[in-house]
């Protein structure tokens, strides 16, 4: 049920549909590349098989601080069903405290959407996606919050400032989260940047209102905004637009080409700065998450 390494080539083509002959040679390289070193372990690798072909696949990819996300389906649905179970398996072998998943929402899905269901998951509800190029959005020039860097205010009071602008988020941390263990989990991504520049604290009458974390991945531009939120006593007050932007600015800085984020679809507030920031709907998705047993 894992991958085997002489199947690299069959898995990039299952899960590579939209590359080209080029980029589908360059992504085989890579991976055979990440595991030579020992960054990619084909164990985290799922896949089913009919008559020796690969016909779905899913896979297990660390975010850090305990937490995984599981990645997929691809391919035949009824099929990829039948990986979750082993993914939990072997996500609890590496201790893993939560994972999360995502899928379309669609009919077609509803196979893996029980498996998910079934084996623990619970169903968070829909999330909007959205995409744009770096370029066109706004700068935050004129903004009335002044920002200083992770650097500059240290990453204790960074970890204090997520955990303030997460409060009431029922997507943001749980009451078992560490918020400096899940910050230093989105800076630990060895694929996108992650110095004291992609953190910044926003101040109003030096007061703290808000958290942005911005990343960008330096092979190919691809930019998102980890996190951004605004303390309680401070919403409400239209300084959700700046916020947003100052996450753009800083995704520029960082050398981002492609800006692809989202939220929860009924998050109205979120969803109209897409909008108004000219972000296009890509994707509508089911969220789950998954939590490890407590000991008893």
């Amino acid at each position: 049920m894992h991958l085997r390494r002489n199947e690299l080539d069959a898995y990039v083509a299952l899960t590579g549909k939209q590359l080209g002959p080029e980029e589908r040679v360059q992504r085989v390289q890579q991976m055979r590349e990440r595991i030579a070193s020992g960054a990619t372990d084909l164990a985290d690798f799922f896949v089913a098989r009919r008559e020796e072909s690969i016909v779905a696949a899913v896979r297990l990819a660390g975010l850090g601080g305990g937490l995984y996300k599981l990645v997929g389906p691809v391919g035949d649905e009824a099929a990829a069903a039948e990986l979750v179970g082993p993914a939990i398996v072997r996500a609890c072998a590496r201790n893993a405290i939560g994972m999360s998943a995502r899928t379309r929402v669609d009919p077609s899905l509803a196979p893996y959407q029980q498996a998910l269901i079934a084996s623990g998951f619970t169903a968070l509800g829909e999330r909007l996606e959205f995409k744009t190029d770096v370029a066109t959005l706004p700068n935050d020039e004129g903004t009335p919050i002044q920002w200083k860097t992770m650097g500059e205010v240290g990453r204790a009071e960074a970890a204090r400032m997520y955990a303030a602008a997460c409060a009431g988020d029922p997507h943001g941390l749980t009451p078992d989260d560490d918020p400096a263990a899940m910050l230093e989990s989105y800076l630990a991504d060895p694929e996108l940047t992650h110095g004291d520049d992609c953190v910044a604290i926003g101040y109003l009458d030096d007061a703290p209102v808000a958290f942005v974390c911005a990343q960008v991945a330096p092979s190919d531009g691809w930019s998102r905004l980890t996190y951004m939120g605004i303390v309680q006593g401070a919403r409400g007050k239209g300084l959700g637009t700046w916020v947003h932007r100052r996450g753009f600015t800083m995704m520029a800085a960082q050398g981002g080409k492609t800006y692809h984020g989202g939220t929860a679809a009924e998050n109205a507030g979120m969803v109209k700065l897409f909008q108004r920031h000219g972000c296009e709907e890509i994707a509508r998705l089911s969220e789950y998450e998954w939590r490890a047993p407590k000991p008893a």
